[in-house]
């Protein structure tokens, strides 16, 4: 769009990229920067695209004069700012004696180059900055989310400076079968300023298809969590993302500690019944069920516990004859205690497992079997007790003799 000074027009130039930042000169010496490394310089008649040897998104851009343009964005490549610089005919990466104001995505952070090195500068706010413009080194201003608009130096000049950035110590970078409910653990809070104190952290989850905008879980500014807090329930076989930040008395934040990952504990997988097998009959009142071995993707995980159900109707354990409720003892194998069954009945069972870090595997999947028919008397009783019987008869229907 161009402005002559009474309406704004649309001026032409095919482009599918988005366009975040523009700063010129003059009339006849504009720059615009946007994603995919796109940099278009105005000539007073026509915007020409400028080679840029990146594709990262640029979000700012800003210069001294017409042979001292900086434009600033983010390094997909590397995570990092990307400064590239331009000497009024050609970018390059950044190489300049000028003194220059960063703008990050990262709550309020604001990094100065004085020629030679980078440093951290206080701005008082966690938005994120979009725009930056200044007549001089020591006339700048800036702009952000929430109306936020900072002048320098009037807007930085209070003498505390930021808490040292903290660093994550555990879970350590890349570990794996991780609890679902973690502890997070971070370094011993430091600061510049003698005196100055831990007051409060924030700490931020995310999962790989997440971002920190909409985080996992997001404590805040939490004065009672400084250096660790221990989450809710995760999800099992996650990678989970993490960073935490601090801020001292004062109310002035650290930058977030570099971001490290962790991934949560898998389940045991699904045993399966061994024994009896599916439809076996005649097993009796009081058969050993048998699971598979114990199996787990974690490395070292070990057979905590199982847990054992019989059920006399199929696919349903809302009312089972039997549970052994959790059973540290009885792990891969179990008899069914006696008086539980019934002759001539089916029934049907399952078993799951549960690891060293207390997570459950799946239920196995339904076998039956049958207990089959109470067992005949043996033969000997049989006679026995017609013996009996005959002797009983032959008792009652004898005459009674009365002596005489």
């Amino acid at each position: 769009m161009y402005d002559n000074g009474s309406a704004w027009s649309a001026m032409k130039y095919k482009l599918s990229n988005n366009l975040w930042g523009v700063w010129g000169s003059s009339a006849s010496d504009v720059f615009a920067v946007g994603s995919g490394g796109t940099i278009l310089h105005y000539n007073g008649s026509a915007w020409n695209g400028m080679t840029t040897g990146t594709t990262s998104g640029l979000r700012g851009v800003w210069g001294s004069s017409a042979s001292d343009v900086f434009a600033v964005g983010y390094d997909v490549s590397t995570g990092n700012g990307l400064f590239l610089h331009c000497n009024g005919s050609a970018w390059s990466p950044m190489s300049s004696s000028t003194a220059f104001y960063y703008l990050g995505n990262d709550w309020g952070q604001t990094l100065h180059y004085n020629g030679s090195t980078w440093s951290l500068m206080s701005s008082g706010t966690v938005h994120y900055f979009y725009g930056v413009w200044g007549s001089s080194p020591s006339d700048v201003f800036v702009v952000g989310g929430g109306g936020t608009i900072l002048h320098y130096p009037e807007a930085t000049q209070s003498s505390n400076q930021h808490p040292n950035r903290p660093t994550s110590t555990a879970p350590a970078a890349g570990t794996t079968g991780v609890s679902l409910t973690p502890t997070l653990q971070s370094s011993t809070s430091s600061n510049p300023d003698a005196g100055d104190t831990l007051a409060a952290s924030q700490w931020q989850i995310r999962t790989s298809s997440g971002s920190y905008s909409n985080p996992v879980f997001d404590s805040s500014t939490d004065p009672s969590h400084l250096t660790s807090i221990t989450l809710p329930s995760l999800t099992h076989s996650t990678t989970y993302y993490w960073r935490v930040r601090y801020q001292d008395n004062h109310g002035t934040w650290s930058v977030f500690s570099s971001e490290t990952s962790f991934t949560t504990n898998s389940m045991p997988e699904q045993p399966a019944n061994v024994q009896p097998t599916e439809g076996q009959a005649k097993v009796g009142r009081t058969p050993t069920l048998q699971g598979s071995p114990f199996a787990d993707a974690d490395a070292g995980e070990g057979h905590l516990a199982s847990q054992w159900r019989v059920t006399s109707v199929a696919g349903n354990y809302s009312s089972p004859v039997w549970d052994s409720g959790v059973d540290e003892s009885n792990l891969t194998q179990m008899t069914i205690p006696a008086g539980t069954l019934e002759y001539d009945t089916s029934y049907y069972w399952q078993v799951r497992y549960q690891d060293s870090q207390g997570s459950w595997s799946s239920w196995s999947a339904e076998t039956g079997f049958g207990t089959g028919a109470a067992p005949s008397p043996p033969a000997a009783l049989l006679i026995a007790a017609a013996v009996v019987g005959v002797v009983a008869m032959v008792a009652m229907t004898a005459p009674l003799m009365l002596p005489m």
